[in-house]
């Protein structure tokens, strides 16, 4: 029996996908050809496709594939700077300011100052939460 939890797609959490948002409209995208800067691979979206997870389990074997929704405010720092350092060091906004090299360093007060906006609108009493989705995948292989 196999169970695992993947992210589903970046829209569906916006606890990493504001933060690319915000990010991109300040710092120019670099592609990973483009730079010896190192980068995250595949990424944390990568799985996020059920039709794409359940062909890959059934080409090694499992059967039985199964996707179950989970959705949960995640807590992405104590505070506006805990949350502004979180995005920066990683994920998709993370690794748009790493690739940008000189331009992502050039830009950092300015990207500082967006952060702290964006994730100001998920700012509570106890934290900043956002909203994040995943898959509870569950699969069994008869071998």
């Amino acid at each position: 029996e196999l169970t695992m939890i993947v992210w589903r797609k970046r829209e569906d959490n916006p606890w990493l996908h504001a933060a690319e948002l915000c990010v991109k409209e300040i710092v120019p995208v670099v592609s990973h050809e483009e730079t010896n800067q190192v980068h995250c691979g595949p990424g944390p979206f990568s799985m996020a496709g059920p039709d794409m997870m359940s062909d890959m389990l059934s080409g090694v074997g499992f059967e039985r594939v199964r996707f179950e929704r989970f959705d949960a405010d995640i807590c992405i720092g104590r505070d506006l700077d805990e949350s502004v350092e979180f995005a920066m060091a990683l994920g998709p906004a993370g690794e748009i300011i790493r690739l940008a090299g000189d331009e992502g360093v050039k830009r950092k007060d300015k990207v500082v100052s967006a952060l702290r906006e964006t994730m100001g609108q998920f700012k509570r009493d106890d934290g900043i939460w956002a909203p994040s989705s995943t898959w509870i995948i569950s699969a069994r292989n008869p071998a």
